[in-house]
């Protein structure tokens, strides 16, 4: 007997156990029992071309595999189809600001006031920090272009989540370069809240 007839024999003979996993697995789509024996056709015709006696896995067993890994692609491409189908909806960009989401570790309406007032305490370190200005040797006022790095390099870094030499990669400047400017940022938006609520 051949290994195709084997692989068929033990399909017809094992046919409820195989269609028990399937439907086991294809219970939440669309038509579940038709599903279930497409499974199972599918994993007896694919067994039927690639099993091998010589490999120690008994007939029944790598039905029962392949009828599992069809279940498995099965759902996986339900779910894909599902969510390529979602429509968008139109729905205006949210206007909220970071400081007007209550974090879970406040419990009071003045614990919120102070967290907001400090985000805008620093947003205004930030903003004086990209303003500041120098005078050259010449008496000429200019932007500074440290100050404006630094409060670059301080959003990057502490809004945003990426790291000092990322944001050195972004700005074309080293890692230390970023790293001291953020040093400086730091204690400029510190230097600016202590005063600030001093």
């Amino acid at each position: 007997m051949s290994n195709a007839q084997t692989v068929i024999n033990t399909a017809i003979a094992n046919r409820r156990l195989l269609f028990k996993v399937a439907h086991k697995y294809c219970e939440g789509l669309p038509g579940a029992a038709l599903a279930a024996k497409d499974c199972v056709n599918d994993a007896t015709e694919k067994a039927s071309r690639t099993w091998n006696p010589d490999a120690g896995v008994s007939a029944k067993r790598f039905l029962a595999m392949q009828v599992f890994q069809h279940a498995m692609k099965l759902q996986k491409s339900k779910h894909n189809v599902n969510r390529a189908n979602v429509e968008p909806r139109d729905i205006n960009e949210s206007e909220w600001q970071a400081g007007d989401v209550v974090p879970r570790g406040f419990a009071n309406p003045e614990q919120i006031y102070l967290a907001r007032e400090r985000c805008r305490l620093v947003n205004e370190a930030l903003e004086a920090l990209a303003t500041a200005t120098v005078e050259d040797c010449y008496g000429e006022v200019k932007p500074c272009k440290a100050s404006r790095r630094a409060a670059v390099v301080f959003e990057l870094v502490k809004f945003d989540g990426f790291t000092t030499a990322a944001a050195g990669e972004i700005l074309g400047v080293s890692q230390p370069s970023a790293h001291r400017a953020l040093t400086l940022a730091v204690e400029a938006v510190t230097r600016y809240v202590a005063n600030q609520t001093a």
